[in-house]
């Protein structure tokens, strides 16, 4: 890779960076989406402050909608992109020698329905509403399939830039690793804190507490 152009370089790197930014945030998204409806006593939290959770769950999922087809999406040429980065990859092999893009695309083919399922979610309700039909709902089992797919993709342009690994584990949908500084070792980040809760059940948790109200009973 030393005879590369620095500047090409530096540009995958960043474009790699910038793909990694966007696949962390829309698995957090989707981590705190799902922990605000994790149990019946925070539903009836939710359902009790309207004013502040039906907004907050509905931008988490526009949110995690439009990261995942910034990563994704491949109609814009100068987008940061997984077909970008397989593009330069393709055009420039010295960028990850180790690299095999037919792996790449039928990775991206296992996952082509739920994809376009996203992307029309996006178009037709989170990016632009569309008065023809009701707007497609996410689903989240289909969100998680796609997340680790791409997790697995980003582990293999990343490890084969870096070369040699080690391999890097991506623990998708639970949290993220993130290199520091785009060296070795990566730092493994999640969402979890040291007790195994999220910050966002934390919160809930304790709003909770503070009105016996809204505590599970027993049964539920």
């Amino acid at each position: 890779m030393d005879d590369l152009d620095p500047v090409l370089v530096a540009k995958f790197q960043k474009m790699l960076k910038i793909l990694e930014y966007h696949l962390w945030a829309a698995n957090t998204h989707l981590n705190i989406w799902q922990a605000l409806m994790s149990s019946p006593g925070k539903l009836r939290l939710c359902h009790t402050y309207t004013g502040f959770f039906y907004w907050t769950r509905d931008a988490h999922v526009d949110r995690l909608v439009i990261k995942i087809c910034v990563a994704t999406d491949d109609r814009d040429k100068d987008q940061p992109s997984i077909h970008k980065l397989l593009r330069l990859a393709k055009r420039h092999p010295k960028l990850a020698e180790t690299l095999d893009p037919s792996a790449i695309e039928s990775k991206l083919a296992q996952i082509s329905t739920e994809l376009k399922a996203i992307l029309d979610v996006r178009d037709q309700r989170s990016g632009h509403w569309d008065m023809k039909k009701d707007p497609p709902l996410p689903n989240a089992e289909d969100i998680k399939k796609v997340l680790a797919i791409l997790g697995e993709i980003y582990n293999d342009i990343y490890n084969a830039h870096y070369p040699p690994p080690p391999k890097v584990d991506f623990p998708f949908p639970q949290g993220f690793p993130i290199p520091q500084e785009m060296t070795r070792p990566p730092r493994h980040l999640t969402l979890l804190d040291k007790e195994g809760t999220t910050d966002t059940d934390y919160v809930m948790n304790m709003l909770i507490e503070a009105h016996p109200h809204l505590k599970e009973t027993k049964g539920e």
